[in-house]
């Protein structure tokens, strides 16, 4: 009986680590900021459901200084109100970053050049910029944070690699 029940609990906890739509990545509020967000850099947020990706494309090629201080602006605001939520998103963009760039690194090595290119083209160059872009807003924000940044940076990279390795474990790749 207690085997069954931790089976259970490791099966809930790593079915709820994956997201079927970017509405259990998010919360409605995130969600809200997050699409405001990139409305002002004229940006949008995408999910690639079959890999269970989060990323961001942008309108045109690079959004105006205007554009950006008015993100910079809305980003200390919506920080002095809810840091924590605007860290998850900046930290959630973060891990997606990794994952796709351990993708494209993967896509490489099996010669998959399809998914090499669909992620090192498509999806890594903007959602890079939108994840660095956010980054300088909150250190604009609240320049203190940027030591705490820089501290969970390798353990987000590290867990979105395992996120890819379990699931090329668990699925064969995805490919």
């Amino acid at each position: 009986m207690k085997k069954i029940a931790i089976v259970l609990l490791f099966f809930a906890s790593v079915y709820s680590g994956y997201a079927l739509t970017v509405d259990y990545i998010f919360n409605e509020k995130q969600r809200l900021m997050l699409n405001t967000a990139t409305d002002i850099i004229q940006a949008s947020l995408g999910y690639d459901d079959i890999r269970e990706l989060v990323y961001i494309t942008f309108w045109s090629t690079q959004p105006d200084a205007k554009k950006i201080d008015t993100f910079n602006v809305y980003i200390a605001q919506q920080y002095k109100i809810s840091p924590d939520d605007v860290m998850f998103i900046y930290e959630r963009l973060l891990q997606s970053v990794y994952i796709i760039e351990y993708m494209a690194d993967l896509a490489k090595s099996k010669k998959k050049w399809k998914f090499y290119y669909y992620y090192s083209d498509t999806l890594l160059p903007d959602t890079r910029r939108f994840c660095d872009t956010l980054k300088q807003a909150i250190i604009k924000a609240d320049p203190l944070v940027a030591e705490k940044i820089d501290k969970r940076d390798a353990a987000i990279k590290s867990y979105a690699i395992d996120i890819v390795k379990y699931k090329e474990a668990l699925y064969g790749g995805g490919f």
